[in-house]
């Protein structure tokens, strides 16, 4: 079930079924950057930008993105209850390597903040 339904377009991107190792960093003003790696056995998995979305309310995002060869593009906008925030990032897919970032911008209450994350993956065999 998807939790932003103001979906502009619904591209995603394929990625080879396999073991993957996936790193990635993320940085908030709360937290500081941090790093984290984890292999996942993928069987029909295609990346995209509204998973992430889920557990937001419903009507709160807009989503729109866009596949042009093997990078899929994407932008984002919400508005919820005490704040908004925005984004953008790409990801693409290169036979057995994923590469992507998301850049996020927010402000809640009055403040404002800014996110990013940057994910780098390898197949690393059949699961």
């Amino acid at each position: 079930m998807l939790a932003c339904v103001n979906i502009t377009l619904a591209d995603t991107l394929p990625i080879k079924p396999g073991m993957w190792e996936v790193t990635t960093t993320t940085t908030n003003p709360l937290t500081g950057p941090r790093t984290y790696t984890k292999n996942e056995c993928m069987t029909e998995f295609e990346y995209d930008p509204q998973e992430m979305m889920k557990g937001m309310p419903a009507d709160a995002c807009t989503v729109n993105s866009g596949v042009n060869g093997n990078t899929l593009n994407f932008d984002m906008d919400c508005d919820m209850a005490g704040g908004t925030f925005s984004g953008d990032g790409r990801f693409t897919v290169d036979g057995d390597t994923v590469d992507g970032q998301m850049q996020m911008q927010g402000s809640f209450s009055g403040q404002t903040m800014e996110m990013s994350m940057v994910s780098q993956g390898t197949r690393i065999g059949d699961c």
